[in-house]
């Protein structure tokens, strides 16, 4: 859960970055601008393939990848 989190903030700080507003995320993904603002600010955890829209908007990818765990 915690590296979701760590994502979304991830996401908006490139959002920023860019100069990318609410609105733009949110028509371009279809995903509602006050859904994407509580993403924003660790309210709500999205799904994985709302991440993956998410991202896509932004011009990144989101991957999932399996790795063995290290005692």
């Amino acid at each position: 859960m915690d590296e979701i989190r760590t994502m979304c903030l991830q996401l908006k700080g490139l959002r920023q970055k860019e100069l990318v507003s609410l609105d733009m995320v949110s028509a371009l993904s279809e995903i509602d601008k006050s859904t994407l603002s509580k993403y924003e600010r660790g309210v709500l955890c999205p799904k994985f393939d709302t991440l993956k829209k998410w991202a896509n908007v932004l011009g990144h990818q989101v991957t999932i990848e399996l790795r063995p765990v290290i005692y």
